[in-house]
């Protein structure tokens, strides 16, 4: 399963490859996530966020 913030994320991937005729493959990004959430997915950063959503959040950035 995919929480909020990751269907965010891929959707803004979409909207890119579509705005600019990108080749970003949305299938590899979603089962990284879920690869991370799996192994990663109770961790906590020293913040208390969730250790996985940080790659997420700098990927929003980009």
């Amino acid at each position: 399963m995919i929480d909020s913030y990751s269907e965010s994320l891929i959707n803004k991937l979409f909207e890119t490859n579509v705005r600019f005729n990108t080749k970003i493959n949305l299938d590899k990004v979603e089962r990284a996530i879920k690869y991370a959430k799996k192994y990663h997915g109770q961790q906590k950063r020293d913040t208390g966020e969730l250790y996985y959503t940080y790659p997420l959040k700098v990927a929003h950035m980009v």
